[in-house]
């Protein structure tokens, strides 16, 4: 199970942005452009829902820096439900705080990178080499063109192009590799943006895009029920095999892969459950 990361990518961003690579998991896989983030639309919030399955208001992470004392997102995650399970769980980041979310004991290999997305690539593939179940990769540069020159700005779209090559260097490398073949890939989004800011309530903060691409997945398939950020560790989870922990306010996807959640005795979609 691969789960990339574009922090700050609005999902009509990619309308208009180079993007063979991520073009290739849409066309060949299922996405919706109008999913969900939480709010707070901001990083770690966003990320720490992306990752356990649950709103603000059940993981209780409403803050958006680095904070030791506050320490360790409690509760399970996907890389804890992982690890119980037996599977090899890797964080590979460009910001230091998301190691909230890697309690001891759920993530078996952390790298935060200080440099560029390239770089963070190379880390994950130097992890990867050691095999895992869940690999988790996170690209911090779309969020640092919103902030610097504009969400939709020259610059801003410039970034999604050159990230779109970096998870193309990422597949090619986990191919490499021998990890790729019969690896789900998930490629989503923390929150989006406006201006040069995010955090509220609009749609350009709250929409992000939603692709899901590998084994079992209908192939061009356009989501049409509502997904939320929650539901990435649900379908993740699902996806390999794994109970979901109770309690969680996400659901697998299971309409990417050409079924019902009547038939697969999963609850209904519904629209933005974590947007009050």
């Amino acid at each position: 199970m691969l789960i990339v990361s574009f922090d700050g990518l609005r999902a009509d961003a990619l309308l208009r942005s180079q993007i063979p690579v991520i073009s290739k998991l849409i066309n060949g896989g299922a996405s919706s452009f109008k999913a969900q983030t939480v709010y707070l639309s901001s990083t770690l919030p966003g990320h720490v829902s992306m990752l356990s399955g649950r709103c603000i208001s059940n993981h209780g992470i409403s803050w958006n820096d680095y904070i030791p004392a506050n320490g360790y997102l409690q509760g399970p995650t996907v890389f804890s439900a992982a690890h119980d399970a037996g599977l090899r769980t890797v964080m590979a980041v460009g910001k230091e705080k998301l190691v909230t979310i890697a309690r001891p004991g759920t993530v078996d290999a952390f790298r935060h990178v200080t440099g560029s997305d390239e770089e963070t690539v190379r880390v994950a593939l130097e992890e990867s080499a050691g095999g895992f179940g869940v690999l988790f990769v996170h690209f911090w540069l779309p969020d640092y063109a919103g902030h610097l020159t504009g969400w939709m700005s020259p610059s801003y779209i410039g970034v999604i192009g050159r990230d779109d090559a970096a998870l193309g260097s990422l597949l090619d490398g986990l191919e490499a590799q021998g990890m790729l073949d019969g690896t789900l890939v998930i490629l989503t989004a923390d929150h989006g943006g406006v201006d040069f800011s995010h955090g509220g309530k609009s749609p350009e903060e709250l929409t992000i895009p939603w692709i899901v691409y590998g084994p079992g997945v209908a192939a061009g398939t356009s989501i049409h029920v509502p997904v939320s950020i929650v539901d990435t560790a649900p379908t993740a989870l699902w996806a390999l095999g794994l109970d979901l922990p109770v309690g969680w306010d996400g659901r697998p996807v299971v309409e990417a892969f050409g079924l019902t959640a009547k038939e697969e005795g999963v609850r209904e979609a519904v629209d933005s459950p974590c947007v009050e």
